[in-house]
């Protein structure tokens, strides 16, 4: 078992399925001979984390990750620095590496711990404490110690949509510099008119704020050291029982603090995923940037991605206002990916639904959706054009019906009940708007919170 010190991390595109505490808890309290009487019955893996001292090091992410395999599966240390891999895990005999990396300790990692079924294999941590990067920090961690108001850091915060703060902070402007560079973020049509009930930065009244914070910041002369501050890692007997399975994709490529989201003029385009459905099999994911359905393997990890067809049209190509086709902008990218009552994966797009069939491997296009749509229990695809009207898609026939309603302001996310029913998440009027296709009634009600921004949504009935 050979201990190696790492002096890098290296960052892997995942998918995260969490573990629900109520399955924990259903599985503490068993024991297994020839194991400490805390380690329950059918564990191939545990151990204590601590420092150099010997304290017990709480909340602490330990990660095994199998030979040849392509995910890993990660667990917690409890309040005593111990951790214990339950039966029921994803985690299964062989080869493993064990790892913990962490901002704020030397990363350690432990090669060739072979799990068994008959004897629970034992792999001890002792950390050697490190002063934190500001590579390792969280837009959060950021926020958290720069200078200004909530105001202002609120706007601030929505930079790290597309990419780190750390890369915004990179260079100095002055305030014109700084309004040039959030109109081109913003984009310009959006940057010139106002979403009075919005708390979205890319508009005309939070230009002059936002960038008068950016250069008091880093305006001319400033100093490019950036503070943040690391949250703590959770404490609680409950956080110690979470457990975390981290798939590897296709395209994963490799952590970049510098990276937009979508590097759509890289040479290597990484996955970008979006939605995730589940089901017994399989997690399948939309990537935001490419016309690809992705499909994991939950029990093997084999991951895989569907290329499919968009009709002309439809898509991200061809939604992107001009100029605006860049990283950082999904435009009509693939985005909402819903199930319909025959088990078919339903992709929505700029102006295209997508229909995959996992039967038979096919797919089917309509020229008619958007990113975001509602499906309704008839399987009919509910979609908003430009402010109205409602669309509604017949997937078994290709029919098209327009509903015609109210002018509506940016509507984000949208989801369609049991009944039919289609709610509408109204993100800049900060508002939800609920259409009836029985009654033929729609009825909008403001949210209590002004410039709330609801964006997304689901119903459970």
């Amino acid at each position: 078992m050979q201990i190696i010190a790492k002096s890098k991390f290296e960052g892997r595109g995942v998918i995260r399925a969490m573990a629900a505490f109520a399955f924990a808890a259903l599985a503490a309290g068993c024991s297994q001979s020839g194991a400490p009487g805390n380690v329950e019955e059918g564990t191939l893996l545990y151990g204590r984390v601590t420092a150099q001292d010997g304290s017990a090091l709480v909340g602490i992410p330990v990660r095994a990750h199998g030979q040849d395999k392509n995910f890993s599966v990660v667990v917690y240390s409890d309040a005593e620095g111990n951790y214990s891999f339950p039966a029921w895990s994803d985690l299964a005999p062989g080869m493993h590496s064990v790892s913990i990396e962490l901002p704020d300790f030397e990363d350690l990692r432990m090669d060739a711990v072979a799990l068994s079924e008959s004897t629970p294999a034992k792999a001890d941590f002792a950390l050697v404490a490190k002063t934190p990067s500001i590579e390792d920090a969280t837009a959060s961690e950021i926020l958290a110690a720069l200078p200004g108001t909530d105001h202002e850091k609120m706007l601030f915060s929505q930079c790290s949509n597309c990419h780190t703060l750390q890369r915004a902070l990179r260079w100095e402007f002055d305030q014109a510099g700084w309004e040039q560079i959030i109109h081109l973020m913003g984009g310009r049509r959006r940057t010139e008119v106002d979403f009075p009930k919005s708390y979205s930065y890319a508009q005309n009244r939070f230009v002059e704020p936002l960038s008068h914070y950016l250069a008091s910041l880093r305006g001319p002369g400033s100093s490019e050291d950036i503070p943040f501050t690391l949250r703590p890692r959770p404490t609680s007997a409950e956080a110690a029982r979470l457990v975390v399975t981290e798939y590897d994709l296709p395209r994963g490529g490799e952590f970049d603090l510098y990276m937009v989201r979508g590097d759509v003029d890289s040479d290597d385009k990484h996955v970008w995923p979006h939605d995730v459905v589940v089901d017994d099999t399989y997690a399948y994911y939309t990537d935001h940037f490419s016309n690809a359905l992705g499909r994991v393997d939950k029990k093997t990890g084999e991951a895989t991605e569907l290329f499919y067809p968009v009709p002309p049209g439809g898509g991200r190509e061809t939604n992107a206002a001009p100029g605006e086709l860049r990283a950082g902008n999904p435009g009509g990218g693939a985005h909402d990916l819903l199930r319909d009552s025959q088990g078919n994966l339903i992709i929505g797009m700029g102006d295209a639904t997508v229909r995959y069939n996992p039967s038979t491997g096919e797919f089917d296009q309509w020229l008619s959706g958007q990113s975001t749509f509602g499906l309704g229990p008839d399987d009919h695809v509910w979609h908003l054009d430009d402010g109205g009207p409602l669309v509604e898609l017949n997937t078994h026939t290709g029919e098209i019906t327009e509903h015609p309603i109210p002018d509506i302001e940016s509507v984000y996310d949208m989801e369609t009940d049991s009944k039919g029913r289609t709610v509408l998440d109204i993100y800049r009027g900060s508002a939800i708007g609920i259409y009836d296709p029985e009654t033929e009634e729609f009825r909008q009600y403001a949210t209590h919170t002004t410039e709330s921004g609801p964006r997304r949504g689901e119903v459970d009935a």
